[in-house]
């Protein structure tokens, strides 16, 4: 693998400095050894799936069904383990964890955390995709 070199100045991804970024940029991209195509490609395909993958754990703990809450949430973790996003990927995790345990007790608020964390995210790749498009972007993301 070579040397990564992050060509997109450190900061730049967050439009406002009153939040840390919901993912590790540089380990993100570091994990396409530098192919930053490839790197937008992934999130653009992440950024068209996000809100539907959410709605399907949102559904399921809102049903308190511990099948789907397992299967939602594990599907949308995968997805997340692409972005280095800690907070994200944990809350999703945890809720898989409970579905497979049978236990839907808690899940709202597990979900609660989960979806705030892919709204910041979902906004700091959008960010991202504009700036490897060489695009500006507003500072409302």
């Amino acid at each position: 693998m070579s040397e990564f070199t992050n060509p997109i100045p450190k900061g730049s991804m967050t439009p406002s400095r009153s939040r840390k970024p919901s993912f590790d940029r540089t380990e993100f991209l570091a994990r396409f050894d530098g192919d930053l195509e490839i790197a937008r490609e992934v999130a653009e395909v992440f950024l068209g799936d996000a809100s539907r993958s959410l709605a399907d754990v949102g559904e399921a703990v809102q049903e308190k069904n511990p099948a789907k809450i397992m299967a939602s949430a594990h599907s949308l973790k995968g997805a997340l383990g692409n972005f280095a996003a800690p907070e994200a990927f944990e809350a999703a995790y945890t809720l898989e964890k409970k579905g497979s345990g049978g236990d839907p007790a808690g899940c709202d608020q597990i979900f609660k955390t989960l979806e705030a964390r892919v709204l910041e995210l979902e906004k700091d790749l959008r960010v991202l995709v504009a700036e490897l498009q060489g695009k500006t972007v507003p500072l409302n993301g």
